[in-house]
């Protein structure tokens, strides 16, 4: 069976500086992986290398036929939290507009979009809203949240994509930064 990722001799730099070589890394169905090292080790390197968020993902890393990396992987990182808050901004025109009223992207939405229309599943989201502590937050627009409130959204959305006999793949990287 092939694995569901495999990172062969990679050798990953930034600003002409070597910080990442991996002979041969590979995550199985079912495996549960923790990566440990310093500040500047790679760590997030080696995740966004997995995650095909690095030009050289694609000479380095391979994927099982049935997983997609695009859909199939949901990542807690600072990155990611970035990322949909500077997409969220692009679409901003409070700046712009006196009586602009637009929220953005609404934190429940964001949660909900991780599954097919179909397949919503109201109890899991609630269960979710509850452990996570989300209700004050749900209408409220993700750029309007504090960096510890959008982490927990981030956890809330990657465990609610999960699927009984979905191929999926979770990314932790310092999930629990900024979380009070």
């Amino acid at each position: 069976m092939k694995s569901l990722v495999a990172v062969d001799k990679a050798q990953c730099r930034i600003g002409g500086q070597a910080l990442l070589k991996v002979e041969h890394f590979s995550i199985e169905r079912g495996q549960h992986w923790c990566v440990f090292g310093r500040n500047g080790s790679g760590k997030t390197l080696l995740a966004n290398l997995i995650a095909a968020k690095r030009r050289e993902s694609s000479s380095y890393v391979s994927y099982a036929t049935s997983f997609d990396p695009a859909l199939d992987l949901y990542a807690v990182s600072f990155e990611e939290q970035q990322r949909l808050w500077a997409r969220d901004n692009r679409l901003d025109i409070s700046e712009y507009s006196s009586n602009a009223q637009d929220k953005g992207t609404v934190v429940e939405e964001l949660i909900r979009a991780s599954r097919a229309r179909q397949t919503q599943d109201d109890s899991l989201f609630a269960r979710l809203v509850e452990q996570l502590a989300l209700k004050g937050v749900l209408s409220k627009g993700i750029r309007f949240l504090s960096s510890g409130q959008m982490r927990k959204v981030l956890i809330a959305r990657a465990l609610y994509a999960y699927r009984e006999g979905a191929v999926r793949l979770l990314i932790l990287d310092d999930p629990l930064e900024s979380i009070d």
